[in-house]
């Protein structure tokens, strides 16, 4: 076969030259083989415009490559998993970049870990710390239904901090009646409302009713105490003008429960903005990043992850993409079914995870055996849909 390609091309088969450079690198070949004998070395990707985009992220390994990806491949989703210090924070920042650079879309983060702190502000991006932050929770988004609203905003509440389920309906008439009470041209009720119309309920109400409002009442006195008028000010968000900047909210220091309250409030908030406004797109109009999304979205889920599961699901329709990062594979199984891009970046701290990992994504026993061994930073396996079989890519470190 070789010499008759060598004659194809006008050289002699039988040169001792030419046969020997063939012998070399056949040699070099089976040396590079047995040495270093990597699953992914022969799958790889190797043309080189089939995985770039205006996002680009690292390296395709042994082909040398450019992998890059686009604010289309985000309205997708990407979930990108991997211990701590593995190269996630690097990853998501490069995609951050890519979009704060050319001005694609708007950016919400929930930065549990202040790990977003250092974007550039020169492209528009906010940092806001909790305490300079303001909003009422009880203000539904701009073109969203009191009602509607309520009902999300009690569903939520009801299943934070472990309170029963059967709280819900009392939240709901108590931010209705609220809400009837206030004249014309005034302020929403505001959650410190709702504290206080509970507790006048536990007075006079008994049994089932009573125990469930003094409950309530001291569970919502007890976040106010902690997150202030980052959820009970008047002042309240127009979503419509927050829609169309960057920004991160720094939620470090607050305990996890409380930080995921505060996120899942915020990630309704925009789903049922553009949802309940029509705000439909096949372009991405608006990235939320969603850091420890295990924690949100776990794989055995309760009420209130089911509630905003079903609004990620409708999220690609109107220009919304998640990145749902996490150092573990106990997500939701809906996460994976509706991802299009999963990267495991620096390995897994626990031997479960690179097996559901490799489930997941189809890897082979040799390719699965192989990904336990990379475990450097920045070394990641790929599953992209432009792409038949997994991959194995460098993340450019120069992205921090």
């Amino acid at each position: 076969m070789i010499k008759t390609a060598l004659q194809q091309l006008s050289i002699n088969p039988n040169d001792a030259e030419c046969q020997g450079i063939i012998d070399e690198a056949i040699y070099a070949h089976d040396v590079q083989e047995m040495l270093y004998p990597e699953p992914f070395r022969r799958s790889n990707p190797k043309n080189p415009t089939s995985l770039v985009g205006p996002i680009r992220l690292g390296l395709v390994n042994h082909s040398g490559i450019e992998w890059g990806i686009s604010p289309e491949m985000l309205t997708k989703m990407v979930v990108v998993l991997g211990r701590t210090g593995g190269g996630k924070t690097t990853v998501i920042k490069a995609i951050i970049r890519g979009l704060l650079k050319n001005r694609t879309a708007s950016i919400i983060i929930p930065d549990r870990k202040q790990d977003f702190y250092d974007l550039p502000l020169d492209h528009g991006f906010l940092y806001l710390l909790l305490k300079d932050f303001r909003d009422n929770w009880c203000n539904p988004p701009e073109g969203v239904a009191p009602r509607l609203w309520y009902d999300v905003l009690a569903e939520i509440l009801a299943t934070s901090r472990e309170l029963r389920i059967a709280a819900h309906d009392l939240l709901v008439d108590t931010l209705i009646e609220l809400s009837k009470a206030v004249k014309a041209n005034t302020n929403l009720p505001t959650l410190r409302d709702v504290s206080r119309r509970l507790f006048e309920i536990s007075k006079r109400a008994k049994g089932t009713k009573k125990e469930q409002a003094t409950r309530l009442g001291y569970r919502i006195g007890s976040l106010l105490s902690i997150v202030g008028d980052a959820a009970a000010s008047q002042q309240g968000i127009e979503w419509s003008k927050l829609s169309k900047f960057g920004w991160a909210l720094s939620l470090a220091g607050l305990a996890s429960s409380t930080q995921s309250l505060c996120i899942t409030i915020y990630f309704a908030k925009c789903l049922l903005y553009r949802i309940c406004n029509n705000l439909r797109s096949e372009s991405l109009k608006t990235l939320i990043v969603l850091d420890e999304a295990s924690m949100i979205f776990p794989k055995t889920g309760n009420k209130k992850s089911a509630l905003l599961l079903d609004y990620f699901q409708q999220a690609r329709a109107f220009g919304i993409g998640v990145i749902f990062a996490s150092q573990s594979m106990n997500l939701a199984d809906e996460i994976f079914a509706n991802t299009a891009t999963k990267i495991a970046v620096g390995g897994f701290g626990h031997g479960g995870d690179y097996e559901a990992f490799a489930s997941a994504v189809g890897l082979s026993r040799p390719q699965r055996e192989f990904m336990r061994t990379i475990s450097r930073p920045g070394a990641a396996v790929i599953k992209d849909l432009r792409f038949p079989h997994p991959f194995t890519v460098q993340i450019d470190r120069g992205n921090q």
